[in-house]
């Protein structure tokens, strides 16, 4: 009985044991996943008084988006402008998305223009295998005339939004990955009045519970309506136009970063900068 009792007091101990330890792994994994979550946005950095920026990353699965953005003053006058979308999601495209991230804030910052900055950051790529891919949205803008110069590296067509219009800003290269560019830059004008939504594709296929898309006609509308607002507030009404249409969760990483120009900051009264808006939930239904 003596031997048995020391057995089982042996089990015990040793189950406690494995317990402390898996409870411990526990937290070190979700200290490094939000860490990691928070390097893939950005801390919005304060504007000139008739620029205002916002941007909201939502992951489709646990906390971590394969998704992230980048917000980086180059110079005093001008901003550069990065959204990257890893194919898949998780805590491994995480990682890829923000080791994109700091090469193309590196290219930026030492002086790129966008199209090499791309042209360069996929060099340093040349490890991601045949089966992982990225587009990316490298910009940019200058805050005193509002000139725009792009590299769209097969992401989804940003929007000029103007009240009037609606352009475009289209590939000038192909994805990240199969592809060996070359990565042109192109350049467009962020006039007094208008704002560049950028995206990625995760936010317009959204669907409804008729299954129809969401798009991007939509979401043209939606900045169009509030042409003149605080950029904050745009991506709000946005994020909330998308909660009451989704029909489900999302099925994949969602990210928009708005850059407004407006005389005085726009409509809604100034904010300080933030790490990025209210995170909103899409709602969700039994399955």
């Amino acid at each position: 009985l003596a031997r048995d009792a020391d057995a089982i007091r042996g089990r015990m101990n040793r189950a406690l044991y494995d317990a402390t330890r898996a409870r411990e792994t526990i937290d070190q994994t979700t200290s490094v996943l939000f860490t990691l979550r928070a390097e893939l946005e950005t801390e919005l950095e304060e504007l000139p008084s008739d620029w205002t920026v916002a941007a909201e990353l939502r992951p489709a699965e646990g906390v971590v988006a394969g998704d992230c953005y980048d917000l980086i003053r180059v110079s005093p006058s001008e901003l550069g402008v990065v959204i990257v979308d890893i194919s898949g999601h998780g805590a491994v495209s995480g990682i890829l998305a923000l080791r994109c991230k700091e090469l193309l804030r590196a290219g930026l910052r030492n002086g790129l223009e966008p199209g090499p900055a791309v042209q360069w950051a996929a060099d340093q790529l040349d490890d991601l295998g045949d089966e992982t891919f990225l587009s990316a949205f490298v910009a940019l803008v200058e805050f005193d005339t509002g000139y725009l110069r792009y590299a769209n590296a097969g992401h989804p067509p940003p929007l000029l939004v103007r009240r009037s219009s609606v352009t475009e800003l289209q590939p000038t290269g192909p994805i990240v990955g199969p592809f060996f560019g070359p990565w042109i830059t192109a350049d467009a004008d962020v006039s007094i009045g208008s704002a560049l939504t950028v995206y990625t594709d995760g936010l317009v296929e959204v669907r409804s519970d008729r299954q129809e898309e969401f798009g991007t006609g939509r979401l043209a509308r939606l900045v169009q309506r509030h042409a003149g607002d605080h950029a904050e507030m745009i991506v709000k009404r946005c994020l909330e136009e998308i909660d009451a249409f989704a029909a489900s969760r999302l099925r994949d990483d969602a990210t928009i970063v708005l850059l407004c120009r407006n005389p005085n900051g726009g409509r809604s009264a100034p904010i300080q900068p933030a790490r990025s808006s209210r995170r909103l939930r899409l709602r969700s239904r039994p399955e």
